[in-house]
């Protein structure tokens, strides 16, 4: 399976990263808030979950602290412009939730990578 979830509030991001991800042969999908994400989580099974750090109303470590529990079989790429975030998982403890963190702006061709090599 390599069905991803983009969780990002900036829609046009989230249309340009589908049709990139869709192009490459992806099954992928987008939520522009966590709490849609998390309700399409429950409703289909995903590999791997992008997640933005930064958004309106609960941010990517709420999000993960808030749901982590139902999301430990996913790989989750963190996508963040700050530096401080890898501090900020190991302090709430999330660390081991998150595959990869991946400063924004980033190299498409360098997330499709990963992506290949663990999907």
């Amino acid at each position: 399976m390599n069905r991803i979830l983009i969780i990002d509030d900036d829609k046009e991001f989230c249309e340009e990263l589908l049709d990139v991800l869709k192009n490459e042969g992806f099954d992928a999908e987008f939520c522009l808030s966590p709490e849609q994400g998390m309700r399409q989580f429950k409703q289909k099974a995903y590999a791997t979950l992008l997640l933005d750090f930064k958004m309106p109303g609960m941010n990517g470590v709420e999000f993960l602290k808030k749901y982590g529990t139902d999301l430990v079989n996913l790989r989750i790429f963190m996508i963040s412009g700050s530096l401080a975030i890898n501090k900020l998982l190991a302090e709430n403890g999330l660390s081991g939730l998150v595959t990869e963190v991946i400063g924004k702006p980033f190299d498409v061709q360098y997330l499709l990578q990963k992506l290949k090599d663990i999907l």
